[in-house]
């Protein structure tokens, strides 16, 4: 697919597509030339369309700390490491605004100064304010514009100087914890109460990361058709069939000249059913981990992570405990269950495992992540634990 087509196909205006036409040129003309370089901030919905726009090219994302939420895609030649990005002559520079602590300067305040100052959005990355003091990011590029022109911010008078990298001080995430009662645990309905969005607006955000997973399915199977895959299978077979089929790799080779064959025709068919594996695991709830039971009293609490359905549909849960692993000594089953999690009574010494299964009103279902591992394999959808005397509980935990 060309340059043009990829653009178009995932841009959801001009000036998007106008940004990441000049990503892409900046990135493959510094990969043609093997020099460095790296492109303005990005924001990170701009950051997964560099990645699908430039994919198979060896990107590196950097924001000029670890965490950080805008960052630039950056591309090194074989001569330069990591450390590069970080170091004086990389792409990034850290800026230090210190004001008087009653002044009460917020996020808004140094990102509206930066744009009255003429500084481009693009120009400038994370902004971490705090009392009295202000750390942001800048390209190289813009820094002494941005240490001679920005005098206030607010009210405020700034005084500026460059930091080091090493120096920044990141202040740590502010969580906000919400309580809400939800009609179910709809995936809608939890963003909708956890955002303070109506159903249908959260209804859309999901839809749309949904739609960019879609997207970038049907651009690896468009790029790996059956023509692309024959050439690419016949380039390759004409590299290590010499060797394959002669001392001493033949004593390792596990199939013979026609399974060979047979592997080599199939490989489309593989990926064609493994696209068609993922269009249906979208109608079934979503995986989930089962958490480590927990004793409480004379009962012990059972609890899982909440599944969520892609078409917002009510899920409920069937949970077992069983003695062994292929659950033929079943001993307590409850259907219907609507929240993750549920209680039994407190259980006797000894070893045991819980299988849960979300299902949603259309009928398909999902087992957990979690899975038993025995000599001859593993048995999946399960969480192995133990009751000790003491009435604590230990998970069974294999270290592969």
């Amino acid at each position: 697919m060309e340059k043009r087509e990829k653009i178009e196909k995932l841009a959801q205006d001009k000036d998007e597509a106008m940004l990441l036409a000049r990503v892409y040129d900046r990135i493959t003309l510094a990969a043609q030339r093997n020099i460095p370089a790296a492109t303005c901030f990005l924001s990170p919905r701009e950051q997964l369309l560099t990645q699908q726009l430039l994919r198979g090219t060896e990107l590196r994302f950097f924001g000029g700390a670890a965490g950080t939420e805008r960052n630039m895609c950056c591309w090194l030649p074989d001569y330069l490491d990591e450390s590069w990005l970080s170091s004086e002559d990389g792409p990034c520079a850290a800026v230090c605004a210190e004001f008087f602590a009653g002044d009460r300067l917020s996020h808004r305040d140094f990102l509206g100064a930066l744009m009255g100052a003429g500084i481009k959005r693009e120009t400038v990355g994370d902004i971490f304010v705090r009392e009295g003091r202000c750390d942001f990011l800048v390209t190289r590029e813009i820094l002494p514009y941005v240490l001679q022109n920005l005098t206030s911010a607010g009210r405020a008078r700034l005084t500026l100087r460059e930091l080091a990298l090493s120096e920044l001080e990141i202040p740590a995430a502010q969580v906000k914890t919400v309580r809400d009662t939800v009609s179910s645990l709809r995936l809608d309905s939890v963003v909708s109460a956890g955002f303070g969005l109506s159903r249908g607006k959260a209804a859309l955000y999901i839809e749309s990361g949904k739609a960019e997973l879609d997207a970038a399915i049907e651009e690896l199977f468009r790029y790996f058709s059956a023509d692309r895959i024959g050439e690419m299978t016949a380039r390759y077979r004409s590299l290590v069939e010499p060797f394959v089929w002669q001392q001493p790799d033949l004593l390792h080779e596990p199939l013979s000249r026609e399974e060979y064959d047979r592997v080599a025709k199939s490989l489309h068919k593989e990926i064609t059913e493994n696209r068609e594996a993922y269009r249906e695991s979208l109608k079934k709830p979503m995986p989930f981990y089962i958490g480590v039971p927990e004793p409480q009293g004379d009962e012990l609490r059972l609890m899982w992570d909440a599944s969520f359905d892609f078409a917002a549909e009510d899920i409920t849960y069937t949970a077992e405990l069983a003695k062994d692993y292929r659950f033929t000594t079943t001993f307590w089953t409850e259907e219907n269950i609507r929240l993750p999690e549920t209680v039994v009574y407190a259980l006797p010494a000894g070893h045991y495992f819980l299988r849960v299964r979300a299902a949603n009103e259309s009928g398909y279902t999902q087992d957990a992540f979690d899975y038993y591992v025995m000599e001859t394999g593993k048995a999946y959808g399960m969480k192995s634990f133990f009751v000790e005397a003491d009435c604590s509980v230990t998970e069974d935990f294999y270290d592969e």
